[in-house]
């Protein structure tokens, strides 16, 4: 992760978008379904927190919406609690299926 290479003190708001960003990818890879809104939504969380991605992190998201199908939308809320929920009870189905 880009934050953990980069040193310094560890944001847990920004480590927790960037782990939903792998965790999209890694969905996307294997074709689930939730794949696309679980990035639309870490995406979203990575802008609200003003989060700059590397030119990686930016081309492997890009590749895994494509794949999942183009990014869908983020949770209508204007709340950065209530998208995170949405993207954590995304992560938590997805995690139960077989």
């Amino acid at each position: 992760m880009h934050s953990l290479r980069r040193g310094g003190p560890v944001n847990a708001d920004r480590e927790s978008a960037e782990v939903l960003l792998g965790i999209g990818c890694v969905m996307s890879a294997r074709a689930d379904p939730a794949a696309a809104p679980v990035l639309a939504g870490a995406r979203e969380l990575m802008r609200r927190l003003a989060v700059p991605m590397s030119a990686e992190l930016l081309a492997a998201v890009d590749r895994a919406e494509h794949s999942a199908g183009g990014a869908a939308a983020a949770a209508d809320s204007g709340s950065d609690v209530i998208l995170v929920q949405r993207v954590r009870e995304l992560v938590d189905d997805a995690l139960r299926r077989p």
